[in-house]
């Protein structure tokens, strides 16, 4: 008994794709029709690609290419599967990593502007607010430095190749004698005598022993 055969557009229907896109697949060697009309050209299948098919699909949606599909599905190897499927994996988390650290500077700036807006509103306007472990790259600014080359020696040590690793946090800040603050006066922190301004940096847990 002969298998039945399926037509291009039946196939797609099944599958839930296009028939451009199956096609398409045709067209590249992915999928090899089991019979093709000469005279018309049409392609037609058996049950025995629908697993091509299916596997095809799954495959692109844990973010293989289709080059590497093709691949894959011509070795017929599960041993390379599974060691291309785990360098997908440590892909899509460094990804995913990169996504949460994208996120939690956007929220970190979106609030930022919601201090600043409070600000504009009252300059006067102060808030007392506790906040986890910080870690900072400071630099000294010598009190003859003007704004802008104060401004200048911070970014050139933001940017230096060994800390091409760290996220940072965008604004840059000024420290602020607290005592002087309460007493109404805006005195710049010294450290050894000297003003400082910093980066924050996002922290990151230390692993132990570190």
């Amino acid at each position: 008994m002969e298998d039945k055969l399926y037509s291009i557009g039946e196939v797609a229907k099944i599958m839930g794709i296009s028939v451009q896109l199956l096609r398409h697949y045709c067209d590249i060697h992915l999928i090899e029709p089991e019979y093709v009309n000469q005279e018309t050209g049409y392609r037609y299948f058996s049950y025995r690609q629908i697993p091509y098919i299916d596997r095809t699909r799954y495959l692109l949606s844990c973010g293989l290419q289709l080059k590497e599909i093709k691949e894959i599905l011509e070795k017929d190897d599960p041993k390379a599967l599974r060691e291309l499927l785990a360098a997908k994996e440590e892909q899509k988390r460094e990804e995913l990593k990169k996504i949460r650290e994208s996120i939690e500077r956007i929220a970190w700036y979106r609030q930022y502007f919601v201090r600043e807006n409070l600000q504009l509103e009252s300059p006067m306007h102060m808030e007392v607010k506790t906040f986890p472990d910080r870690y900072m790259i400071a630099v000294p600014c010598e009190p003859e430095e003007s704004y802008e080359e104060m401004h200048i020696h911070l970014h050139r040590v933001r940017y230096l190749p060994e800390y091409a690793h760290l996220t940072f946090m965008r604004q840059f800040s000024i420290l602020l004698d607290y005592p002087a603050l309460i007493q109404g006066k805006f005195l710049l922190k010294g450290v050894d005598s000297t003003t400082v301004r910093y980066f924050t940096i996002k922290a990151e847990r230390k692993a132990a022993g570190q």
